[in-house]
């Protein structure tokens, strides 16, 4: 991906995207914002203001001169509404290096800064009115676990209200200045199919549909398309909100039904079905580069686990690890204990807890998933307990 994304940058030095010209005051920012909890989500990174071409150096140096210099899978809060395509680019390049999340949402902070860290106003507000345009969408795009669509668990991403991401046309902004007048010449138009080519090129390394590049491209550059939730899910450019889900058949007629999403790093599948009344659960996780966190380790990963905050236990029952080329696929099977089947197959949102350290939270988040809308497929499994 590095040689796609020093192509582009070469590529397109000269192109602005955004429909507001860059301001010194309003270029964007970084600040380390906390909701006060102990929650892994509870403390992340606000984002806001126009992109520049030095946007994501100045990133860089956030991270250095903040607690987050060492560490992978911080969330990162996007608020803007675009700015220098390159920018946004290598912003979203230097998101998926670091393994980080990207969310779309605005956040009041108190005006005082505490302890290196801006406290929120109140941790249930963020602005309704929070975007994520233009040149925005793509350094979004760089994000391992996205978030963009308003059914998101609050907990999840802090607490906070998602905004919404407009794409539209990158554009020279000296043609933009006089749209009539004959200012390109035929190389600018090689140029411009060739930057596409790149744009796409990154996209599918961000594993996002190119529906969404032809959604921007057939948008005028004075207007804004705000991808609506189906966009957003058929593009994949929110990849954490939803689960794609099947139903198979299996040995002796048991029912198996599966789901698949990403959460950070890990590309997840969660294979559910009934034994003895009960649910199990047999969860393949895929680290690229390998798991940060073990189950095993001093922090009991995936081990004190329950549904909800106050529901049933789940049980390790089974753990084994093994490579594929530099991925790591970590095999769990759990079963959830003291409640039979029947009870569960009505819950739209499987949200496992562990708060015995907040690094045992985070792994129990990563394995919850909500059900699609209109999927009562978890009904057939108690019909077919063995």
């Amino acid at each position: 991906m590095q040689i796609c994304i020093t192509a582009l940058a070469l590529a397109i030095s000269f192109i602005s995207s955004a429909a507001l010209s860059a301001d010194k005051n309003g270029d964007m920012d970084f600040k380390h914002v906390t909701t006060g909890g102990n929650c892994l989500t509870c403390s992340f990174v606000r984002a806001d203001g126009i992109i520049t071409s030095e946007t994501p150096e100045r990133f860089i140096a956030f991270l250095k001169n903040s607690d987050y210099s060492n560490y992978s899978g911080v969330d990162v809060h996007l608020n803007s509404p675009g700015g220098n395509l390159t920018g946004g680019v290598r912003l979203g390049a230097s998101f998926r290096k670091l393994a980080i999340s990207t969310v779309v949402s605005q956040s009041r902070i108190k005006e005082k800064y505490e302890n290196s860290k801006w406290h929120l106003l109140d941790p249930q507000f963020a602005g309704d009115d929070a975007i994520c345009a233009s040149a925005c969408s793509f350094a979004f795009a760089g994000g391992v676990e996205r978030y963009a669509t308003p059914n998101v668990r609050p907990e999840r991403v802090g607490f906070q209200k998602i905004g919404r991401i407009g794409v539209h046309q990158f554009y020279n902004p000296i043609a933009m200045n006089s749209p009539d007048k004959k200012v390109l010449s035929a190389n600018d138009a090689i140029e411009d199919q060739r930057i596409i080519s790149l744009l796409l090129s990154y996209l599918k390394e961000m594993d996002i549909s190119a529906e969404m590049l032809q959604l921007a491209t057939s948008t005028d550059p004075s207007e804004m398309h705000w991808m609506s939730v189906e966009e957003l899910r058929a593009t994949k450019m929110d990849n954490a909100s939803f689960a794609t889900t099947f139903i198979e058949a299996y040995k002796n007629g048991v029912a198996i039904v599966e789901f698949r999403y990403q959460r950070m790093d890990a590309a997840i599948r969660n294979e559910i079905w009934c034994k003895d009344g009960r649910l199990q659960l047999f969860v393949t996780l895929r680290w690229k580069g390998g798991a940060l966190l073990k189950p095993g380790t001093e922090w009991q990963l995936y081990e004190n686990m329950t549904v909800g905050s106050s529901g049933p236990s789940v049980t390790l029952v089974k753990y084994k690890s093994s490579w594929d080329g530099d991925t790591e696929v970590v095999q769990m099977t759990l079963a959830v204990q003291g409640v039979e089947a029947k009870q569960l197959v009505n819950l739209r949102h499987f949200d496992f807890w562990d708060g015995s350290s907040r690094y045992a939270t985070r792994a129990a988040e990563q394995l919850s998933f909500s059900l699609p809308d209109g999927f009562d497929g978890m009904h057939i499994l108690p019909r077919t307990c063995q």
